[in-house]
């Protein structure tokens, strides 16, 4: 995890005592370096060097207005799925022409919304939505920027949820059909084709899949312009992965961005590139006390920790394993323990056969929850969900309060 140092007294994150930060807020707490995120941001713009390019951060992998403010501060454009996060986008002072609207299920309202603010771009996933986009911008007076999404028929190798390139996954056209769509496009009055998009998967740990799709990327972009589409920009999508685990050999974003680069080196176009889980994954933790431990059969022992699979879901999603450590030094043995949560299911499981030094009380920390972490957090047996806190140069900033008993029920009515 980013910005994490060890101190005589415990962990520390942008000089912030964790302990402290548990002390102040309580547990479970998600917190984020601000340091961490600006500096991966950083590392992707300088990585295209005089590359005409935009960072399109992905909104889904964390939506709070704040970090969202900051990052458009910074210059970045934003991927959105609805119109929830459009609006949250908007909020946070994004120009709206740097949004580009991605998701196989855009309804109607969120086409008319979308078109009214001004977005850059919608990411079309199939000729239906096309045809429904051209009817909605011919009513509203307008014509929609668009991108058609192609699906290249390429599988990565990761977790088969996180695959979204290939032929049995619900996402984009077929590439193979796309050329004689874009030809279509060309005659749809409500429709101005500026972009083409493909995304592939997510946590991708190695560079050969994302390759292959931006050469065939680059091709039928070669093609498209040949034949007289006005592209002006190619959208490469994401999916680095980042290291969870000591084996995970995750690609630099240097090298990730490179490699989009390299072939489209000879085509004058924009490049889009819309990065989510490797630009904040690794800039947040997820911190979490033990409430109390339990030994059961076949030499089980159980750490009950006051987090949960509602606070935390990949683990029980996607068997995801994210590293866990002590905050503080602990007197106790090291022991091999399951770290579960409180919830009524067998899933909630935040770690299997973790070796630690742990008693009664012990803070510990979840590390690399920045992405996918709050943002499919759920009130599942009636839980608050917990507090987003923003760290920087030694300060910590509560950017979303805890969540009361109260809150849960605040829009229900007894009939």
């Amino acid at each position: 995890m980013d910005q994490l140092s060890i101190t005589p007294s415990g962990l520390q994150c942008e000089g912030v005592s964790l302990s402290r930060l548990a002390e102040v807020y309580g547990t479970p707490l998600f917190f984020y370096s601000w340091q961490a995120i600006a500096d991966r941001f950083d590392r992707f713009t300088k990585a295209f060097a005089s590359k005409n390019h935009r960072v399109c951060f992905a909104v889904k992998a964390a939506s709070n207005i704040a970090l969202l403010h900051r990052l458009t501060k910074l210059g970045a454009g934003f991927d959105i799925v609805s119109v929830g996060e459009l609006e949250r986008v908007l909020k946070a002072g994004c120009p709206p022409e740097r949004i580009v609207f991605s998701g196989v299920g855009k309804t109607t309202a969120e086409m008319v919304r979308a078109l009214s603010a001004g977005i850059g771009c919608f990411n079309i996933e199939s000729i239906a939505e096309l045809e429904e986009l051209d009817l909605v911008a011919r009513q509203m007076g307008l014509k929609a920027p668009a991108a058609l999404r192609v699906n290249p028929n390429i599988q990565i190798d990761s977790h088969p949820y996180l695959c979204t390139g290939a032929s049995q996954n619900k996402f984009g056209v077929p590439i193979n059909q796309s050329e004689s769509v874009y030809q279509d496009m060309l005659h749809m009055t409500g429709i101005e084709p500026i972009g083409l998009d493909c995304h592939i998967g997510s946590q991708m740990l190695s560079l050969g899949a994302f390759d292959q799709a931006c050469q065939e990327l680059a091709t039928l972009t070669r093609n498209l312009l040949t034949s007289g589409i006005p592209l002006q920009h190619v959208d490469v999508g994401g999916g680095l992965g980042i290291a969870y685990t000591d084996n995970d050999d995750a690609p630099s974003i240097e090298n990730f961005v490179q490699t989009a680069v390299n072939a489209f080196e000879d085509i004058d176009i924009q490049l889009l590139i819309e990065p989510g889980r490797s630009l904040i994954g690794p800039a947040g933790g997820l911190l979490t006390k033990v409430i109390r431990l339990k030994s059961g059969e076949a030499q089980h022992q159980f750490a009950i920790v006051d987090a949960a699979m509602t606070d935390l879901l990949r683990p029980a999603l996607y068997g995801a394993v994210h590293p866990i450590r002590t905050v503080e030094n602990a007197s106790a043995p090291v022991s091999t323990w399951q770290i579960v949560g409180p919830v009524c299911e067998s899933a909630d499981v935040l770690g299997k056969d973790r070796n630690l030094a742990i008693e009664d009380g012990s803070l510990l920390l979840i590390e690399n929850t920045g992405a996918y972490g709050f943002v499919m957090s759920s009130e599942y047996n009636s839980r608050p969900r917990p507090p987003e806190i923003l760290l920087e140069k030694g300060e910590a900033f509560c950017i979303r309060p805890r969540q009361t008993p109260a809150d849960l029920f605040a829009q229900e009515c007894i009939l």
